[in-house]
């Protein structure tokens, strides 16, 4: 989780590898940072989701977009 400079909170991937000093301080990220909010506020959703259903009743995620779908509504976004 990072933190933008408006202060939101994002969730972001960093792949890569840092540079150094020759007295071993980082200088320099060399890679990509991809933000993944969105992605993890529909997993949220979805886990939340599950949570809720109970024991019983299961949601099943084959990468419907039914499911996909209901887990933006619940995030209050359009599909």
């Amino acid at each position: 989780e990072i933190v933008r400079a408006d202060g939101a909170r994002a969730w972001a991937i960093a792949r890569g590898e840092i540079l150094q000093s020759d007295g071993d301080k980082p200088v320099q990220f060399c890679g990509t940072l991809q933000d993944i909010t969105e992605r993890k506020q529909v997993e949220l959703a979805l886990q939340t989701a599950q949570e809720q259903a109970g024991d019983g009743d299961r949601i099943l995620v084959f990468g419907s977009f039914l499911v996909v779908a209901a887990a933006l509504q619940a995030l209050g976004r359009k599909a």
